[in-house]
């Protein structure tokens, strides 16, 4: 079914390449069922065939939306989704009509806005993209939003407040946690109990991404399990029957997936999780494997988009590579290492190899190290979860549990400094974006090693190099060069807005719009390997120091410069030449409005922050640009080419991607065509 539902997208896109794949892969199971004379196997398939593509077009029908013209009257409600200016509005009324969320930005936002207040206004309304540049917008598929726009603050009119119980329940557990642990802690605690990360400060996020510990603080079948067996001790100790123990369990899990959002990962841990208590107290046999199916079977029929959901193909993945590897690895592992260690090892070895294909996808490197963290830091997890999930709960009734999420608090900060310690290390591999043919080729090297297949001894060897050898095809031919290497990566972290351009001669420079001081992550999320120059757009706080390990060239400026010796200063409107760059700072009316660059056949603008204009933007739409980069709100966005590429800060008319939504990214340029993926 899943094979059906991602396999319609790109069959009915037109490429030709995935309609001949798809073909083939169901022709191959077809004969081979018909082969063994499976008629049931056979026509089950052919079933759960036409109910994914059904329900790929049942899926995006369903998040189609009504497109209007000019400004609307709008009106709804503010949800506890809060990340700077960027909030969701729900319960939403476009001209007096029902209407999905919206995503709106709140120019000159401050504390006055409420979560749950209803608010009205008038604005232009952009229609929310489901797929951008061909991969699923997951923000916008999991918080069902239709609709983007931007409004000034003091155009809103509060008309009144309802805070719904979910919202109300994890603002007060947010108080409570703040109350105990301070608010970094805070926001950790909240992150690792409802999977908000919005609040959670970047450099710790960076942290525990580098480590390999960025899964802790997204609610998983790991926390589910930690709940479960908390539960279930606590429950036989109070001598609770197997039945009104599976009840008790069902209820918790269900009230805790509704406050986490019904988040994919939430819900395939929460089923399989009632499936295994189900099937105990019935005294069945507990299949993982069709468990784990039964999930995807129950997500995908409600949500099946979720086929493209990263975040629900990293969750199956990574129990889908415990459920194949972890008996092999943990047998093989336990002939040189105690029982109880090598049970640690093996689930957490065949949980990272079965992530590896969609983390390749979304991390630019692994670090090896992070294999060893976890043996430290999970079963730490282990007894803070429980702890933190109990103690907020009882501190909600009476501050004088308080102390529990205080002690919680404590793990926290030695959870960090381990994460520290093993972030700091060069034993790092790059990692490089794969194709879906080495996706397929390595889940089936995964199943041919794993013991759900009962072959021959002869024809199972013969299956294994078959598998090994097209696994290492697929990937090889991935890593073939093509012709152009181009990329133009966007990197913002909050006031700091920063453009590294790569041209086909590996050669590097970044255009600064800020002070930066993770210029030295950013170069190295990118895979440049040296930066030959730094153009500055805009001089506010500047610091030459910023840069001095990530250049090796010059400081670039225009105009008189500032009085440092590492400047070399340009004059406007001069075309000028760095290695196999051209650029130019571009002036309209004594003013520079940006930098222009031509590489590779492709044509570059950047657009200085402050003080732009309708015409200014109109004057560079004109240009025929490639790609166009704002900082900030592009409010004159509306007046490019809808054939350029636009990439802002914000959402606007026009915009093709923008890092609030989409976060950083890097454009790679084949020729004329552009794919992209996130930085973050």
């Amino acid at each position: 079914m899943l094979f059906a539902v991602v396999a319609t997208k790109f069959v009915f896109s037109g490429n030709i390449l995935y309609i001949v794949l798809s073909l083939s892969i169901l022709s191959v199971l077809m004969f081979v069922l018909l082969f063994l004379k499976k008629i049931v196997p056979l026509c089950v398939l052919m079933a759960f065939c036409a109910l994914g593509v059904g329900m790929y077009f049942v899926g995006i029908s369903s998040f189609s939306s009504k497109e209007y013209d000019g400004v609307c009257h709008i009106s709804g409600r503010f949800t506890d989704y809060v990340s700077g200016s960027q909030r969701i509005l729900d319960e939403v009324k476009i001209n007096g009509e029902s209407a999905k969320n919206i995503y709106v930005s709140v120019i000159y936002s401050s504390q006055e806005i409420e979560i749950g207040d209803y608010v009205e206004f008038d604005a232009v309304l952009k229609n929310a993209h489901l797929f951008s540049l061909g991969d699923l917008n997951e923000f916008h598929f999991r918080n069902n939003i239709a609709y983007t726009t931007s409004v000034n603050e003091s155009d809103l009119i509060t008309t009144g407040r309802k805070v719904k119980f979910a919202e109300n329940f994890r603002l007060s557990v947010k108080n409570v946690l703040e109350n105990s642990m301070g608010k970094e802690n805070a926001a950790l605690a909240y992150a690792v109990l409802f999977g908000d990360k919005t609040e959670v400060d970047g450099a710790v996020k960076r942290i525990y991404n580098e480590a390999g510990l960025i899964h802790l603080l997204t609610v998983s079948g790991l926390h589910i399990s930690f709940l479960i067996a908390a539960l279930g001790f606590l429950l036989k100790k109070c001598r609770v029957k197997s039945w009104l123990n599976f009840l008790i369990n069902l209820s918790i899990l269900l009230v805790y997936a509704y406050l986490c959002g019904f988040s994919p990962s939430v819900v395939r841990a929460g089923i399989m999780g009632m499936v295994f208590l189900f099937a105990t107290t019935c005294g069945k046999w507990y299949d993982n494997l069709n468990s784990l199916g039964f999930a995807g079977i129950l997500i995908l029929l409600t949500s099946p988009l979720s086929a493209f959901d990263v975040g629900f193909l990293m969750s199956f993945s990574s129990v889908l590579g415990i459920f194949l590897l972890y008996p092999i690895l943990n047998k093989w592992i336990g002939k040189v290492i105690p029982k109880g260690v090598s049970k640690y090892i093996a689930i957490t070895l065949s949980a990272q190899i079965g992530i590896l294909p969609f983390a390749a996808k979304i991390f630019s490197s692994i670090n090896l190290l992070s294999f060893f963290v976890n043996l430290l830091i999970v079963p730490l997890f282990g007894i803070i979860f429980p702890l933190l999930f109990v103690g907020s709960l009882l501190s909600l009734l009476t501050s004088f549990f308080g102390f529990i999420p205080k002690l919680c608090g404590y793990g926290f900060d030695l959870i960090y400094i381990i994460a520290q310690k093993f972030s700091q290390t060069n034993l790092k591999v790059d990692l490089k974006p794969t194709t879906i043919y080495v996706v397929l080729a390595f889940f089936l090297l995964l199943f041919l090693f794993g013991r759900f297949i009962i072959l021959k001894k002869k024809a199972m060897v013969v299956s294994r190099v078959a598998a090994v050898c097209l696994f290492a095809l697929c990937f090889g031919l991935s890593f073939v060069p093509k012709m152009q290497t181009s990329m133009v990566a966007v990197f913002n972290n909050y006031a700091n807005y920063s453009i590294l351009v790569t041209n086909s001669h590996k050669e590097s420079v970044i255009i600064d719009l800020g002070y930066n001081q993770d210029m030295q992550n950013f170069k190295t999320a990118c895979g440049a390997n040296s930066v030959g120059a730094v153009f500055i757009l805009n001089e506010y706080n500047l610091d030459y120091s910023a840069y001095q390990n990530v250049c090796s060239g010059d400081i670039i400026v225009c105009g008189d410069g500032f009085g440092y010796a590492e400047e070399v200063c340009v004059l406007e409107n001069q075309p000028n030449k760095l290695g196999k760059f051209d650029y130019s700072y571009v002036s309209v009316g004594g003013k520079v409005i940006g930098l222009e660059m031509e590489f590779d056949k492709t044509k570059l603008f950047v657009f200085s922050s402050f003080g732009l204009t309708e015409d200014d933007v109109r004057f560079v739409s004109e240009r025929d640009y490639d790609i166009v980069i704002y900082e900030g709100v592009a409010e004159f966005s509306s007046v490019i080419s809808k054939k350029t590429t636009v990439i802002a800060e914000y959402d606007a008319e026009n915009v093709t991607t923008n890092s609030n939504e989409d976060g950083n990214i890097a454009y790679f340029i084949d020729g004329k065509n552009y794919y992209w993926r996130c930085l973050d």
